[in-house]
């Protein structure tokens, strides 16, 4: 065999090894991005493109809160398609959450960049997918149109739209620490102005959009219910009480 054959041959093995070596890493490291959220609440954010030959494929990125309450985001996966249609996404997402483990319950928010098309994904699953997912999808779409998960979501939206200055702060290599502790500063005096006075303005604020989008507004006097039942069975609160001290109140503590 020639000199040259020899190093066609060694140069071949050295990149199986090579791929092996690489797919061995991305397969620990998404283990490791998988398991920093365990069975936690995350959103997905999904984008098609095509790759060097022209083929339609969707890059998934999940965002979620990790233990010490910072914002993540992390590349997930990129899985190759049939087509643009819901259809297929969805059995792209499909694979990708079962190959990982993970579940369309565990969604709380979804982004496609110009992918219109993408909205349909759940509702395909309620539709045609397995009795586990029509139920899984049926439970997310009833959330999704839900007082409390419209309350939620434009509760963080105002905290995060406070902490966000200081978070971006705290991630640059050259902020000095004076700089920082007023941006601290700044932030704590905004975060309690808004739980002295911020209350009604988010209550009519969260009203409007759900008139808008044609989501059942809670009276606040009435007693809060949970999943079709009292919420406590020896002391019932009031929908007010638990907007506001549970969770409005609370989530700002909290950020304190």
């Amino acid at each position: 065999m020639s000199l040259i054959a020899y190093a066609v041959i060694y140069i071949d093995q050295m990149w199986v090894n090579n791929l092996d070596i690489t797919n061995a890493l991305a397969s620990e490291t998404t283990r490791i991005i998988v398991n920093d959220f365990g069975h936690g609440l995350f959103a997905i954010l999904c984008d098609e493109s095509y790759d060097a030959s022209t083929k339609e494929q969707l890059a998934v990125v999940i965002r979620y809160v990790d233990l010490h309450g910072y914002v993540i985001e992390r590349f997930l996966g990129i899985l190759h398609v049939s087509d643009a249609t819901a259809l297929s996404l969805k059995k792209a997402i499909d694979v990708l959450f079962s190959k990982h483990g993970l579940s369309i319950l565990q969604i709380r928010g979804q982004g496609y960049d110009s992918a219109s098309n993408m909205r349909d994904v759940v509702l395909i699953i309620e539709n045609d997918g397995l009795v586990e997912q029509k139920g899984q999808a049926y439970a997310f779409l009833n959330s999704l149109q839900s007082f409390e998960f419209a309350f939620i979501l434009h509760l963080m939206k105002k905290i995060m739209g406070i902490t966000n200055a200081l978070s971006e702060a705290l991630q640059r290599k050259d902020q000095d620490i004076v700089n920082v502790m007023g941006l601290v500063k700044v932030s704590k005096q905004q975060l309690q102005a808004t739980r002295e006075h911020g209350w009604d303005f988010l209550l009519d604020e969260i009203c409007l959009f759900c008139k808008k989008h044609k989501i059942i507004i809670l009276k606040m006097d009435e007693i809060f219910i949970t999943s079709g039942r009292s919420r406590r069975k020896v002391q019932q609160i009031t929908n007010l009480h638990h907007y506001q001290v549970e969770l409005f109140c609370a989530v700002t503590d909290l950020q304190l």
